[in-house]
């Protein structure tokens, strides 16, 4: 039995010391967990949480398009609306989401918020009708504002916080694992050094195009093409 025992303890340590491995950048891991070994992932899923009102959330999503340019198909981003001003612009968001246009209604409801000074009403229907409207899903809003899945959807986000103990927006939970804040560069540093493959892009050429930030209108997957 010792002979075993002393046979397993270097593989234990092993597989201890790989868990610990160092990734790079500045975070938080939600105890008791241990964050994924360094380049261990093919793909690193990214919840991002956040509120319409919240004006670094907004900045955020300006920017976040570097990141998705950087990356592609490495990461996976999930928005995860908080209801602290109110649970309707994160409901119409997720019926916009269950109809492939959740990324125009979340451009257009931060746009409303602070373009156009409306963060103090954003969570009456009747101003979030008008953006289901402009994207064609008047039915659906009426028919889904409140139903039980996407009530279940804004309630299953707010979990996930907690659970994390993420107490303010915006913050990013890699992996289930890791908090961090949304600042681009350190957010570069955590991906490359999860990912099998890092990039070999550098942030700063990046950042020297043309942010992949979705105008309101007419505009598909590709950075500032128009359809017609």
């Amino acid at each position: 039995m010792k002979r075993i025992l002393l046979l397993a303890f270097p593989l234990y340590m092993f597989w201890y010391g790989q868990c610990l491995a160092v990734i790079r950048g500045e975070y938080i891991v939600v105890v008791p967990h241990l964050p994924p070994p360094e380049h261990s992932l093919d793909r690193v899923h990214i919840d991002e949480i956040f509120s319409f009102t919240c004006l670094h959330c907004y900045r955020f999503h300006q920017k976040i398009g570097t990141i998705r340019q950087a990356f592609g198909s490495k990461i996976e981003i999930t928005s995860k609306p908080i209801g602290w001003s109110g649970q309707n612009p994160g409901r119409l968001f997720y019926i916009g989401e269950k109809m492939g246009k959740g990324d125009r209604i979340k451009d257009r409801i931060f746009k409303l918020v602070f373009e156009k000074d409306l963060a103090l009403i954003i969570n009456q229907k009747m101003i979030l009708k008008s953006v289901a409207r402009l994207e064609g899903i008047s039915r659906e809003f009426e028919d889904l504002i409140d139903d039980p899945m996407i009530v279940r959807q804004m309630r299953d986000g707010k979990d996930l916080a907690k659970t994390a103990g993420i107490t303010k927006t915006p913050s990013l939970l890699i992996e289930n694992v890791i908090v961090t804040s949304t600042d681009i560069e350190n957010l570069f540093l955590i991906i490359n050094s999860l990912l099998k493959e890092p990039v070999k892009k550098t942030l700063h050429k990046l950042q020297k195009t043309k942010s992949c930030h979705r105008p309101t209108d007419n505009i598909d997957d590709n950075c500032g093409s128009k359809t017609n």
